[in-house]
């Protein structure tokens, strides 16, 4: 008996380690909505994945434009990039939630 309840703990174990970390983008035109996010596993800087979500659109659905396993700027500049380039289409673009607070209380 404790040796399943022991490898139960086990199994579960990666699954409570894997929380995420994000860097988000939101993007408004009109009545369309967009984001852009940078996922990370846990706090470290790579891998990480830049996924683009149409909310409105396509809700739910996630589009991965880039990804990086050893380069720990490369998703940040890749994310940063992309919402320039939705900007200059006219899109307006800010940081979500807590990332938009926390920027704020650094200034």
């Amino acid at each position: 008996m404790k040796l399943n309840a022991f490898a139960l703990g086990l199994l579960a174990m990666p699954l409570i380690s894997v929380a995420q970390s994000d860097d988000a983008y939101e993007c408004q035109l009109g009545n369309s909505s967009r984001r852009v996010v940078i996922e990370r596993e846990g706090s470290a800087p790579v891998p990480c994945v830049v996924a683009y979500f149409k909310d409105t659109e396509a809700p739910g659905e996630r589009e991965v434009l880039w990804s990086a396993e050893n380069d720990p700027g490369y998703c940040t500049e890749r994310a940063t990039e992309f919402v320039a380039r939705l900007e200059g289409l006219g899109w307006q673009c800010s940081m979500a939630g807590a990332q938009r607070e926390a920027a704020t209380n650094e200034n």
